[in-house]
C-alpha cells in the first residue's frame, strides 16, 4: 500500500500519467470494498447517507501540479464503483464529498520535511489549524461523515484536527478510514 499512497501523491512528479491512472483505479477498487463494508457494519449509516470527505493536502490546490491531486479523484471513483444505491433508485447510498473541504492557506507538510519545490511554508501542525487555513465548501449540519486520508500520522493531529474542524461545523459524528499509517524506525 506505501508504494501506492507514494505514486498517488506523485510528490517529486516521477510517475507518469499512466501510472498515476493505473494507481488511482487501483486505491479506488480498495477503498470501495472498504467503504461498503464500513457503512453496512455502522449503524449510524443504515439511516443517514454518510457524507465521504478528503482530508486536505498541506497546500491549496493551486500549489500543486494536477497529477498530485489525484487521491481525491481516486475517493470520487471509490464512491463512483460502490455497490451501496438509496432505496428503490440507482443514486449511490454514499455522498461524494472529497473536495467540500479546501485549503486555502499553505501549512508545513507532515510526512516529508522536503518536497519537490523545495518549499516547505506555513506554519506546522497545531490545535486549530484546519479552521485556521480551510474552507468547507457545503454545510456538514447534522450529517455522518467518514473522513478518508491517505496517511495517519500518529503524535501530529492533523486527522484529529480535521475530525474536530467538521464536528465544530455541525456534523453528527466523525469516522476516520486511513489507508496506511507512518510508522517510527526502530532505534
Amino acid at each position: 500500500m506505501s508504494k501506492l499512497i507514494l505514486e498517488i501523491k506523485n510528490s517529486f512528479l516521477e510517475s507518469t500519467e499512466q501510472q498515476v491512472r493505473r494507481v488511482c483505479d487501483e486505491i479506488s477498487s480498495i477503498v470501495s470494498a472498504d467503504l461498503d463494508k464500513l457503512v453496512q457494519r455502522d449503524d449510524r449509516f443504515k439511516k443517514d447517507r454518510p457524507v465521504v470527505m478528503a482530508v486536505p493536502r498541506s497546500k491549496p490546490d493551486g500549489c500543486w501540479h494536477a497529477s498530485q491531486l489525484q487521491f481525491r479523484v481516486a475517493l470520487s471513483l471509490a464512491i463512483k464503483k460502490s455497490r451501496l444505491v438509496v432505496k428503490g433508485g440507482s443514486e449511490k447510498w454514499i455522498i461524494d464529498a472529497v473536495d467540500w473541504i479546501q485549503r486555502v492557506a499553505e501549512t508545513k507538510t507532515t510526512h516529508k520535511r522536503r518536497i519537490a519545490d523545495g518549499k516547505n511554508n506555513g506554519p506546522d501542525p497545531y490545535p486549530g489549524i484546519t479552521r485556521d487555513t480551510c474552507q468547507i465548501r457545503k454545510s456538514v449540519r447534522g450529517r455522518p461523515i467518514i473522513l478518508v486520508d491517505d496517511i495517519y500520522t500518529a503524535d501530529v493531529g492533523i486527522d484529529e484536527d480535521c475530525a474536530q474542524f467538521l464536528l465544530d461545523n455541525g456534523a453528527s459524528s466523525v469516522l476516520l478510514y486511513t489507508l496506511g499509517k507512518t510508522t517510527m524506525p526502530e532505534n
